[in-house]
């Protein structure tokens, strides 16, 4: 048909300016046969060397059938295929994912022209030998090829390590200190400092300290739950252990001034 040799001799230097090349057995000619396109479409994409077809008629979108067309486009998902019709079915096909991109007039503009133009001829008005342009509707599944996602989610990794051992030195610490408090607590210096509150201090050092096990937990070792349960811990580790070293702290300085203004 005349309109698809110029639809085919317009595509051929859009493609001159691309990577792509055209197959030495295109174009094919289905003579207007649904049965003879389904076919010529699935030899095509059968071809190993052949990433993408571009059909130039509306063979394939003729019927409501359009299993044909999924069934080819699901057996060779890496071939791309453009359709150039807007009809309902393509524009559905498109919708669903088995057509990777699409081109093609607006029926409906070419339509309400043409009556349009036959009104205007009625009214008796001159109308003088013009091309009416409609518009074309391009649609692609953009993009058609996505680059590796390479997402980088900040993982702890070995840092982690640094924070066990940070921990462990801190606790160490604290109940070293505890332990030696409560040894020594018949010793006259320790009891001027009041053990108790330097128990409470020890006490509130290592569960602040504690927090660094849950800030070393994410998903990459851990499950979700493990994560969620790691991070609603934090507030309370670090609010429990501050309030109850601060606590000491000002209950001993408390203490100390009431001693002085007596």
């Amino acid at each position: 048909a005349p309109k698809v040799m110029i639809k085919a001799t317009g595509f051929r230097p859009r493609l001159a300016d691309t990577k792509w090349t055209e197959d030495p057995t295109s174009p094919k000619d289905c003579l207007g046969d649904i049965d003879l396109f389904y076919e010529q479409l699935e030899e095509f994409a059968a071809d190993p060397n052949v990433g993408a077809i571009l059909p130039v008629g509306a063979w394939g979108f003729l019927t409501d059938d359009s299993t044909r067309w999924t069934s080819i486009k699901d057996k060779y998902p890496n071939v791309t295929i453009v359709a150039s019709e807007t009809l309902p079915i393509a524009l559905e096909l498109m919708n669903r994912g088995y057509v990777d991109g699409l081109v093609g007039q607006l029926p409906f503009n070419m339509g309400e022209l043409s009556i349009e133009a036959l009104w205007d001829l009625h009214q008796g008005q001159q109308i003088e030998e013009y091309i009416w342009g409609t518009s074309f509707m391009e649609v692609l599944l953009f993009p058609l090829e996505l680059p590796d996602v390479n997402m980088d989610y900040n993982y702890i990794g070995k840092l982690a390590i640094l924070g066990y051992v940070m921990f462990g030195l801190i606790a160490a610490s604290s109940i070293g200190f505890a332990t030696w408090t409560y040894v020594k607590r018949t010793k006259r210096i320790v009891r001027a400092s009041q053990p108790m509150f330097l128990v409470m201090i020890c006490a509130g050092v290592l569960i602040m300290a504690s927090t660094m096990i849950p800030l070393t937990m994410d998903d990459q070792y851990y499950s979700q739950r493990a994560t969620d349960i790691a991070c609603r811990s934090l507030p309370w580790c670090m609010s429990i252990g501050f309030t109850t070293t601060f606590a000491a702290l000002f209950s001993k300085t408390w203490r100390g001034n009431k001693k002085f203004h007596k």
